[in-house]
């Protein structure tokens, strides 16, 4: 359902319906690792920009991160998403491991939307994620790697289920896509503020939309 290729190219990370995640060789076919955590149909895969880690999206309600120097070493659970359908990168965990599978052990999990979240976000910052959802709420989260997860911001302004989000390169900006057939922009200075900056209505999103920088 799902398939990335490692940024230098040499990789390959397919999600499967069973909730397995495969990486492969990309010239030979040769199975690096399998991935096991997810209880549901992998629907999201993607590669950080330095290829040194995954993100997975499940139909489980859960987005997790696995690191490559420890293919299994789940560092991140994310909960809370009916059935997540994206997952994306920023620059910038227990496991035990045996050749065919790995045993996930989650170090951190982040709930709050009602009625589950439809997509997520990294800031190229890193440290924050920024996810939309079912509850027609934007929120912002701050994951450092040491520390304590917590929520930053809970934006609304969507009428509808936000469907899609997506961080500016410089991470100061968030635009986000709705079922409301707006998209939203918000201004985002890290702890202290976010706020709405501007909409563009009548886009013909619909049941479906992206968006992007």
């Amino acid at each position: 359902r799902a398939v990335a290729v490692s940024p230098g190219g040499g990789l390959v990370a397919c999600g499967s319906e069973r909730g397995s995640i495969h990486v492969h060789d990309r010239e030979t076919g040769e199975r690096r690792a399998v991935l096991k955590g997810h209880g549901d149909s992998v629907s999201a895969v993607a590669w950080a920009p330095d290829g040194q880690r995954i993100a997975s999206a499940s139909d489980d309600e859960t987005v997790r991160v696995w690191a490559r120097s420890r293919w299994g070493a789940q560092e991140a659970d994310l909960i809370g998403s009916e059935e997540a359908k994206e997952c994306g990168w920023a620059e910038g965990g227990a496991a035990a491991e045996s050749e065919e599978e790995v045993v996930v052990s989650p170090l951190v999990t982040l709930t709050g939307h009602q009625g589950g979240s439809s997509c997520v976000a990294w800031c190229p910052r890193g440290r924050f994620l920024v996810s939309g959802g079912y509850d027609k709420a934007v929120r912002v989260w701050e994951v450092p790697p040491d520390g304590e997860a917590r929520t930053l911001h809970a934006l609304v302004g969507h009428t509808d289920w936000v469907l899609s989000v997506a961080f500016s390169p410089d991470g100061r900006r968030i635009a986000s896509a709705g079922q409301d057939r707006t998209i939203r922009l918000w201004d985002f200075r890290g702890e202290r503020e976010a706020k709405e900056v501007g909409v563009a209505r009548g886009h013909g999103c619909g049941g479906g939309c992206t968006c992007g920088w």
